[in-house]
């Protein structure tokens, strides 16, 4: 008997019970609880089932289902004791996001709220008995719409851990769709409010939390790390073009096919592949949207049912304001042609009106573009890692070992990979441990290059490299002061030890150069604000109150910065910018107080010799910079000659933006001299190209 098709049902245990049209995925129970992970991301594009995937798993772990294994008869995960002695053993809580929408932070908090309120309200029985004191049992009725943000970020946490005195057993967390309210944040403008109250329930709930067992988050995007994952380093992010779960979420061919002939629909096979197929995650294509499949199997007619369930406003709104070759990109796209853009699977809400290719990154996301292949190509993302600061321990080891950058391999642990994002996520984690004196170790290198091997010999280089770091003395020699002993152990180095030595020189001297680059920038800007207070001075009376001018013109510069970071326009270089104009005229405006100078002549003077001051100091700054770059190039020459060594300092210095303004503005006849010998200068706008393509 065919079975009957449900449109939009996402519940499970009612589909088995109705015997309703179902294709088997439990297969991702075994997958999951097997990978150990502690926390998954798994991003997919809307329709995909991932509702319907994490009802099932909550019906097969939760002990609310401890009597159910019927839910589960005649699927892939029942043919073996071992799981079905797993179901129904852990206490889970379930909740979803998908609901949240509102135009008011307010009203985003308050059905948040209302989703943590539903599950105290499901447990209610916790507060029977003895099992909680009375102080908690307040709490716990406490727990409601309308609490306060301090107790709604614990909320959670502390239900888990209610749940485990009860059942002795930690807690498995399932939250589905949980970008929507952040995609709701954006758009209404109170992205930045509501990104710290998500980071607080985050960090609660998933990372200080002793009580969890696992935890499964599903959504469309990729929202960045530092957004609200800052604080998560245990976190398995799955993306479509990860090789992990690929089949779980949507239809393989097999399974279509399977199917079109229990309905009696055989026949319809190539019509359906060229409506409904095309899809690609990981290394599978030929993956269906179930969506789509099963409107079709009920309804028998062919439509355009998944393009018709969503509005995609802020997609709409990225693409027409986009400049002209994105939508001549577009437009190749809709002629059914590729095209070949860098693109990342992060998406960085703050950055999306700068950054051209983060429609690219919504696109695929959105399931409207599919990947055909993911170029592993260290070379170009050296020239990225360089210019966006990489941690030069990472740099120096792909260096050594560039087969390591990109490796997808199958164990008999399972599935182990390094990628890219992975890298330069454990870049940003040794910055933040070496800034707090952490101890950086295999375990903490493991989270991020989760392959035993990599992260095994990256942690033993990284000791190295920090061992190299004491050694050498990176300030003797950029002061061109190093020793005899120094000179000879770098002459005498191995290839693997010379590369470090030049990434600890290349550190040190790039960080100096930003700072510099930024001050300068920053003086810049200054400039003409200056001659703006110069001739607002002039007009006035002689006895003008100067002081209050600077404020004036101060409160008008933040109130502008204010607007600039609201619209999400202001880049980090800008905000610096920003802050030392904010900080001179109002240290200025103080003094001309505390000095009572009101005479506008006497006054401007005043402001023109503190100025001055900090460019003369700005200049004297640039000089040493200039001469330690000389030194640096020194030292290579005498130890290493014109060799590789040299090709990779001269490289450095080419591909990162920073080092480039600061030689421009102030010259360095030697970089010059080498640059023009390897030819560098040929490659400049290729490299800039190519750079630009990875600036997400």
């Amino acid at each position: 008997m065919t079975k009957t098709v449900s449109i939009g049902k996402q519940d499970f245990a009612s589909l088995r019970e109705q015997n309703s049209f179902y294709i088997d995925k439990t297969d991702l129970i075994r997958v999951w609880w097997e990978s150990q992970d502690d926390i998954t991301l798994i991003t997919r594009p809307r329709r995909f089932g991932k509702t319907l995937n994490m009802d099932m798993l909550k019906c097969f772990f939760s002990n609310q289902y401890a009597d159910r294994g019927d839910l589960f008869e005649g699927l892939s995960i029942w043919t073996e004791e071992k799981w079905r002695g797993l179901q129904g053993t852990y206490p889970v809580l379930f909740l979803s996001f998908a609901a949240v929408k509102a135009d008011q932070l307010s009203e985003v908090k308050k059905q948040i709220n209302m989703q943590i309120a539903r599950l105290y309200e499901e447990h209610r029985y916790l507060l029977d008995g003895n099992l909680l004191s009375e102080n908690e049992k307040a709490m716990y009725r406490n727990v409601s719409m309308y609490m306060e943000d301090a107790e709604s970020s614990f909320s959670i946490n502390l239900l888990c851990q209610y749940l485990y005195r009860y059942y002795g057993k930690k807690v498995i967390v399932l939250l589905d769709e949980y970008d929507t309210p952040m995609q709701e944040a954006y758009v209404h403008g109170y992205w930045d409010t509501f990104t710290s109250f998500l980071r607080s329930l985050f960090n609660a709930t998933f990372k200080s939390n002793p009580y969890l067992e696992r935890a499964v988050l599903t959504g469309i995007t990729r929202v960045s790390k530092q957004s609200i994952f800052s604080d998560l380093n245990n976190l398995n992010v799955i993306t479509t073009t990860s090789e992990e779960y690929a089949t779980f979420f949507g239809f393989t061919e097999q399974e279509v096919f399977q199917a079109l002939e229990e309905f009696g629909l055989a026949d319809k096979k190539e019509l359906v592949k060229q409506w409904y197929d095309g899809f690609t995650f990981g290394n599978h294509t030929d993956i269906y949207n179930p969506w789509s499949i099963t409107n079709y199997l009920d309804k028998k007619k062919i439509g355009a049912y998944w393009a018709a369930t969503s509005s995609n406003t802020l997609i709409n709104s990225l693409i027409q304001q986009s400049a002209t070759d994105m939508k001549e990109k577009m437009e190749i796209l809709l002629q059914e042609k590729e095209i070949l853009v860098t693109f990342d699977e992060q998406i960085v809400f703050e950055q999306l009106q700068q950054d051209k290719n983060a429609i690219w990154s919504l696109l695929l996301a959105s399931g409207y573009l599919k990947v055909l292949e993911v170029e592993a190509d260290y070379e170009t993302w050296r020239n990225y890692g360089v210019n966006k600061g990489i941690h030069g321990a990472i740099l120096t080891y792909l260096d050594i070992k560039k087969q390591d950058f990109y490796v997808i391999e199958n164990t008999v642990d399972g599935k182990s990979y390094v990628t890219a994002r992975g890298w330069e996520d454990l870049s940003e984690t040794l910055y933040l441990y070496e800034e707090n004196n952490f101890t950086v170790d295999e375990v903490l290198v493991g989270q991020y290059l989760r392959n035993k091997r990599i992260a095994r010999e990256f942690s033993s280089y990284y000791d190295l490299y920090q061992k190299y770091k004491k050694d050498y003395r990176v300030a003797q020699i950029l002061a061109g002061n190093a020793d005899a002993d120094v000179r000879k152990r770098a002459k005498n180095a191995a290839f693997d030890e010379r590369i470090s030595l030049l990434g600890l020189l290349l550190d040190a001297l790039q960080e100096k150069i930003r700072h510099n680059v930024e001050l300068e920038d920053s003086l810049r800007r200054i400039l003409p604000v200056l001659k703006e207070i110069k001739a607002e001075l002039a007009a006035a009376d002689d006895r003008v109150d100067a002081a209050a001018i600077l404020e004036h013109r101060a409160d008008t510069l933040q109130q502008e910065m204010e607007q600039e970071d609201k619209a999400n326009a202001l880049s980090s270089s800008a905000r610096k910018g920003y802050q030392l104009i904010l900080h001179t005229l109002r240290q200025d405006a103080k003094e001309l107080r505390m000095k009572d100078i009101r005479d506008a002549n006497a006054a401007f003077l005043y402001i023109k010799e503190a100025f001055d001051e900090q460019v003369g100091s700005m200049q004297a700054e640039s000089s040493r910079i200039s001469q330690e770059l000389a030194n640096l190039f020194a030292f290579v020459e005498k130890i290493f000659g014109d060799g590789n060594e040299m090709l990779i300092l001269v490289t450095d210095l080419t591909v990162n933006a920073d080092s480039m303004k600061f030689i421009s503005r102030n010259g360095s006849k030697e970089y010059f001299k080498y640059n023009k010998k390897y030819q560098l200068y040929e490659r400049q706008q290729e490299i800039a190209d190519a750079l630009e393509q990875l600036q997400i």
